[in-house]
């Protein structure tokens, strides 16, 4: 932690406290205003500390928040995305349908692969296949 310590903050303190820690039997003594600096170098340096430390731990849990909901909100819009490409190929199916039953297949064969999990489509794909057995038949 000693890089959040400016350098010049550093060689204060270390020079405070050597002095202090010399002076103990010299002459002059060391005033109590000495320690009350050091005590409060200290106690700031420490809450400056805790200060970054507690703004990168909120930053990091923010950013974790937002990527979480922005990993739900994709799968969201890639659903979204299917269900309209779904319905795009089943109303482009519906229409060529009487024109050309094959084509009809395709786009509802197309779809299955696409959505995976309609029940709509399946039946559709039931209907497309009956639709090209009549044709075959006649």
């Amino acid at each position: 932690m000693k890089g959040f310590i400016s350098k010049e903050h550093s060689a204060v303190t270390a020079t405070v406290e050597g002095w202090l820690a010399q002076s103990g039997s010299k002459g002059p003594q060391h005033a109590e205003l000495h320690r009350e600096f050091l005590a409060f170098s200290r106690t700031v340096v420490n809450r400056l500390q805790r200060l970054v430390i507690s703004s990168v731990v909120v930053a990091s849990v923010l950013v974790l928040g937002l990527a979480a909901f922005s990993f739900y909100k994709s799968n969201w819009t890639i659903k979204i995305a299917r269900v309209a490409t779904s319905k795009s190929l089943t109303a482009f199916a519906l229409m060529e349908q009487e024109k050309d039953p094959e084509l009809s297949l395709l786009l509802a064969t197309e779809l299955v692969r696409t959505t995976r999990d309609t029940g709509e489509t399946v039946t559709f794909v039931k209907y497309c296949i009956t639709l090209i057995a009549r044709q075959i038949q006649s």
